[in-house]
């Protein structure tokens, strides 16, 4: 077998990683999910909510490249591996958490709003969006300039 390995990718972390290596792969995923599985629930169901969003193209970033054909996106193939993987096999309970999304405190972007509201008044707002825009906004942030309706 002089083929080349098939490559899968760890969107979290932006690595690609060889079909040899998928015991490790599958190690680190559940390391995350030990660590903490309702943030990795939390992540997944935006995920798959950006994933069947008609609005795939602007809400479905990072985009996992293993379901890249020649630098198109393959829903089809992408659609079936969530289908394929997510049988419910138990009722699932009715929702009963609210999350709350914070930064790290050693991130650069918390250092410099601390830094420019440190003269103003803070207070803490609601920001309403559709759920599958959740998925982009926690690995990118709100982007304001990506809002083809804001004002």
């Amino acid at each position: 077998m002089d083929e080349e390995p098939e490559v899968l990718s760890d969107t979290a972390t932006n690595c690609n990683l060889a079909s040899e290596t998928l015991s490790a792969d599958m190690y680190q995923a559940k390391l995350v999910l030990e660590k903490d599985f309702k943030a990795a629930d939390l992540k997944w169901s935006l995920f798959v909510a950006a994933a069947f969003s008609f609005r795939y193209e602007s809400c479905l970033r990072p985009y996992p490249p293993a379901f890249m054909k020649c630098g198109i996106k393959d829903m089809d193939k992408l659609h079936a591996t969530i289908i394929s993987y997510t049988q419910c096999k138990h009722q699932a309970p009715k929702p009963q958490y609210i999350f709350q999304v914070t930064r790290s405190n050693k991130s650069n972007a918390e250092t410099k709003w601390k830094e420019l509201s440190q003269n103003h008044h803070v207070f803490y707002a609601f920001h309403g969006n559709r759920l599958e825009n959740f998925y982009t906004i926690l690995n990118f942030g709100l982007q304001q300039h990506l809002n083809k309706v804001s004002y």
